[in-house]
């Protein structure tokens, strides 16, 4: 399946996705902002027959040690062919706080900043 964002930041946090009740502890590997859209990928640890539903919550700490919990839609999945079980997901970020955003900002060089807004 291909990816859905193209210009991507890589990031490594810390994160946590809550599905159906269950926390499942992960990885943010990029983010984006894709015009008026903010993309995430993460990559989580889950049994064999675990499918994501549309609409997750996800939460983690910025470097700043700032907590950011968002609402994100899921765009497309990938399952890995190893036998750690990972998936990985693209998310769209559905409404997000001005914390999120300025956040964002500082992870693209001051001279691109301009083509973000």
């Amino acid at each position: 399946m291909q990816r859905m964002f193209t210009d991507k930041i890589h990031v490594n946090l810390h994160g946590n996705i809550y599905s159906e009740g269950k926390t499942y502890a992960g990885n943010i590997e990029y983010i984006s902002n894709e015009s008026t859209e903010y993309m995430i990928s993460s990559s989580i640890k889950v049994s064999k027959d675990f499918m994501p539903p549309q609409m997750i919550q996800l939460s983690f700490l910025t470097p700043l040690g700032s907590s950011l919990n968002l609402k994100c839609n899921v765009i497309c999945f990938v399952r890995s062919e190893s036998e750690d079980k990972t998936l990985t997901m693209d998310m769209k970020v559905l409404n997000p706080p001005q914390q999120y955003m300025e956040f964002i900002e500082t992870l693209k060089p001051s001279d691109l900043l301009k083509n973000w807004k």
